[in-house]
């Protein structure tokens, strides 16, 4: 919940504050310009809320840019569509400033690694993020894919924020079966806020991960329970399920189907019949919240209903839980 808040805080902060930074307790600094680089995006935009250009130095990935390279600074000037200019290929990130247009690279441990650094599509990789500055309130961790269908990053779901007591985390993230040697980019981008209220990010540069073919798709987690709301419903109503599953759901690699479809049964269709799916998002391991079950318009008395919920996990029968429906008046 603190974590939705702080989003919905850090979004509302933006067409006052144009460029969030922050304060004191900072681990940025100015490195000297890097040669430019052909793997590196060259030109872009910095723009306000309400598209005007900004000046000065910014730190590509942070919410005021467009199509910058994440964690670099770039030049930018106050006129023209693509107002920015690649500057400096810092080291591990950049960070914004309290002063706008005047952002620097950041000095602090590497905000983003994702190991191993080449796996067989299938497997699991693990993501560390890490935040070197002060953060009594945690900071939220806006993951980034360039393809969320071959590593699932989900916020809410697997991805974790960073929690005030502690400089790291680390989380798992799935990847999708490939044919073909195939790199995905990540990067993240920390949202905080210091003790004397500024709002700061922190970007970190881009990592690869090589997938590579060969792997073997995981088997679907087993749900590890189920429920329906609500639990009785009248003639004509309608109750929703959310399901748990005992692991996140498995990525898979578009065009194919996204996430994890359950299957649903009623033990009496005349009575309580099945108008909906639930689908977990891969990296998830909790989803649903659809409409599942529909009553039948006219019950002439009270019916309990065996509902039944399948993963299509190997030699897990399907749980079952009831349902209620009542008397027509």
């Amino acid at each position: 919940m603190q974590s939705a808040i702080a989003r919905v805080l850090l979004l509302l902060c933006l067409p006052f504050a144009l460029h969030c930074g922050g304060g004191e307790g900072s681990d940025l600094e100015v490195q000297a310009p890097a040669s430019r680089s052909a793997t590196l995006v060259q030109t872009c935009a910095a723009r306000t809320t309400r598209g005007v250009p900004i000046k000065g130095t910014i730190c590509g990935g942070t919410f005021v840019t467009s199509g910058c390279e994440p964690g670099v600074l770039y030049q930018c000037q106050d006129q023209g569509t693509t107002n920015c200019t690649l500057l400096t290929a810092c080291a591990v990130g950049c960070g914004t400033s309290p002063t706008q247009g005047a952002d620097s690279c950041y000095s602090g441990a590497a905000p983003l690694t994702v190991t191993p650094a080449s796996t067989a599509g299938g497997n699991e990789v693990t993501a560390t993020v890490t935040l070197s500055d002060p953060h009594a309130k945690g900071a939220i961790d806006n993951m980034k894919i360039d393809r969320g269908d071959l590593i699932a990053a989900r916020a809410f779901c697997n991805v974790l924020d960073v929690p005030g007591a502690s400089s790291s985390v680390s989380f798992n993230m799935p990847t999708a079966v490939v044919s073909s040697a195939t790199p995905v980019r990540t990067w993240t981008n920390l949202s905080f806020t210091t003790a004397s209220g500024f709002s700061r990010q922190v970007v970190s540069r881009a990592t690869t991960v090589a997938l590579q073919p060969g792997g073997t798709a995981p088997p679907p987690p087993a749900i590890a329970s189920f429920t329906l709301t609500p639990a009785s419903i009248a003639p004509g109503g309608v109750s929703f399920m959310d399901v748990t599953l005992t692991h996140m759901a498995p990525a898979q690699a578009l065009p194919a189907p996204q996430g994890l479809p359950i299957q649903v049964t009623s033990s009496n269709p005349a009575v309580a019949s099945v108008i909906g799916q639930p689908n977990i998002t891969p990296g998830c391991a909790k989803g649903g919240g659809v409409a599942t079950i529909q009553a039948a318009s006219s019950v002439p008395q009270q019916t309990v209903v065996d509902i039944g919920a399948s993963s299509g996990a190997a030699g897990q029968a399907p749980i079952t839980n009831p349902l209620t429906v009542t008397a027509s008046p």
